[in-house]
């Protein structure tokens, strides 16, 4: 599946994949990549210059972990979510 959008100044497009998930976000040719789990939660983003994000959950699907280059980002949660 593709969504297109074209303005005067740039251009966006974004591919998704079987599960309706994000695959691809371009914006003026330039590529952002997604991937998922099983479950459907972001795994890993990587942006055009190469950066990979990763993104790590806990049993009960919340965010966990996010790390980016050399910096990591810890979650905690109450029971609220």
């Amino acid at each position: 599946l593709l969504l297109e959008a074209t303005g005067p100044d740039t251009e966006l497009r974004y591919q998704y994949d079987r599960r309706g998930l994000t695959k691809t976000e371009l914006v003026d040719g330039r590529a952002m990549n997604y991937s998922y789990d099983v479950l459907g939660r972001r795994t890993r983003r990587t942006t055009p210059t190469g950066h990979v994000t990763t993104y790590t959950y806990a049993a009960d699907s919340t965010t966990r972990r996010l790390t980016s280059g050399a910096h990591r980002i810890d979650f905690t949660h109450d029971a609220a979510g």
